[in-house]
């Protein structure tokens, strides 16, 4: 167990037990840009729309959402941001913005703290993306932890997830910002429209 600083917060980071049984992982795709990572500086890494807000698409270094640059929209309302589509009815309706606000190696798999509530804001992590820059490095396996900045209760929001397991390029770096799709959760007869900064307590 160790605790680490990410921007005034004191982390506990608990590391899984070992208890000689190898841990079951879900299987890898590889993609053309797994393979010779080189490539994204001129072809994104492919994703999977079904897990996106309709109307997504992606450049090399950035996910648009109706036809809206979600790395533009970290740059003028910062981070945490959850935004919330204007016209999907059914299936994914938000994406959540954040940033890496440290990088810990801890044993053979890094942790990645995030400044969201990680395992609170109801995010698919298996469809997490680094936007706003372009890696040529090697995937790795990361754990994706809230780095504490953010509250963690939200009753409208589905049980905590902390830990997940994600592929990222392995030279993520404190700073990076990511983006990853939250399947919708809310009616839509009650859903509200919007693209906004969440308060810090709501992510």
């Amino acid at each position: 167990m160790d605790f680490v600083n990410a921007r005034g917060h004191a982390v506990q980071i608990v590391s899984p037990r070992h208890d000689g049984a190898p841990r079951a992982r879900r299987p890898v795709r590889v993609t053309l840009t797994d393979i010779m990572p080189t490539l994204r500086m001129s072809i994104p890494d492919p994703i999977d729309l079904s897990a996106w807000p309709p109307h997504t698409s992606t450049t090399i270094d950035d996910v648009v959402v109706e036809g809206l640059s979600m790395h533009r929209v970290a740059d003028l309302l910062g981070t945490p941001c959850d935004w919330t589509t204007t016209t999907s009815q059914v299936g994914c309706a938000r994406v959540v913005l954040c940033r890496v606000s440290a990088v810990v190696h801890d044993g053979d798999e890094p942790i990645a703290l995030v400044d969201c509530a990680a395992g609170h804001i109801g995010a698919d992590w298996t469809h997490v993306r680094l936007i706003d820059r372009i890696s040529v490095a090697h995937k790795g396996t990361f754990r994706v932890l809230g780095d504490g900045s953010t509250a963690h209760a939200r009753p409208d929001r589905p049980a905590p997830v902390d830990g997940a397991e994600v592929s990222l390029p392995r030279d993520l770096q404190l700073g990076d910002l990511l983006i990853v799709p939250c399947p919708s959760s809310v009616a839509p007869a009650s859903r509200e429209p919007a693209a906004r900064r969440a308060p810090a307590a709501q992510v």
